[in-house]
């Protein structure tokens, strides 16, 4: 009799345990959308629902479970990615008349995958340049760096398949596949960034509410972090999922100050979301 309660008990936890978590998420999803928007602008929405998440503890991998890929939505918890994924999200959706979590999952599924398609663990954009690429191409973001003035610059990506030990996704040679064809492309792609001493020298603040993706030393990958600009007193600051200070925060220091005290910085892109009319 034991036993059999155990096992009900089990199955029981098995299926409530997911429903749980989905109707979490539903409900901090519609705590967002509570009170009326007064801001207009798509960079006064993205400083909004950035400040809605200041102080959020900061999670590595927050995509990463066990056994088939599938649309995972946090609001609860950020990686540097996923932070900006769901401000990039958020702010599209609150252009649109229906603001339903449904709604938010779809643009986060558009955002996240390969032709907004879930095709397994290779189907993510796991590179943040190709996140950038695709949602530029999609007309969902505009790529102003070299307008600012930044460099070409190309890099030989190979990170994940040159350690697939290191990514649990990477379960099979199908996959393992699809992530060196991403890394091709990404290859054979000439990126723009502004150099560490090019944003030092700036004038004046970067556009308020953009994405700043941090380009690294690292010569097999091309983005480490992101996070969005933020203007305090005419200066740029970095707001972010902070791995170090394990929380949402914005920066203390200016975002050149940030830039020059990172010895694996080399710079940055910069990128607007646009509004989704």
């Amino acid at each position: 009799m034991n036993y059999r309660l155990y096992i009900i008990t089990f199955v029981f936890c098995c299926f409530i345990t997911p429903l749980r978590a989905y109707d979490l998420q539903k409900q901090l999803y519609s705590q967002i959308f509570s009170a009326p928007l007064l801001a207009s602008k798509p960079e006064k929405r993205i400083n909004h629902f950035a400040d809605l998440f200041l102080n959020k503890p900061y999670r590595a991998n927050t995509l990463e479970n066990d056994g088939e890929e599938k649309l995972t939505i946090k609001l609860d918890v950020f990686d540097c990615v996923t932070y900006v994924e769901t401000i990039t999200a958020l702010t599209l959706v609150s252009f649109s008349p229906n603001k339903s979590f449904s709604d938010f999952n779809d643009t986060i599924r558009k955002l996240r995958y390969r032709d907004g398609i879930i095709n397994g663990y290779g189907s993510r954009l796991h590179y943040f340049s190709e996140w950038s690429i695709q949602n530029s191409s999609t007309g969902v973001l505009t790529d102003i760096t070299k307008q600012l003035g930044g460099v070409p610059i190309k890099r030989n990506v190979s990170l994940m398949s040159s350690k697939p030990d290191l990514y649990p996704g990477i379960i099979s040679n199908t996959i393992l596949k699809q992530i060196k064809i991403s890394e091709a492309n990404l290859s054979e792609h000439t990126f723009y960034y502004l150099p560490k001493k090019n944003v030092r020298n700036m004038t004046g603040p970067l556009p308020d509410g953009s994405i700043i993706a941090i380009v690294t030393s690292n010569q097999r990958i091309f983005i480490s972090h992101t996070g969005f600009a933020r203007t305090i007193n005419n200066t740029t600051h970095l707001q972010h999922a902070s791995q170090r200070r394990k929380k949402v925060v914005i920066s203390r220091e200016p975002l050149y100050k940030y830039l020059d005290n990172s010895k694996t910085s080399i710079g940055i892109m910069v990128l607007t979301i646009n509004r989704a009319d």
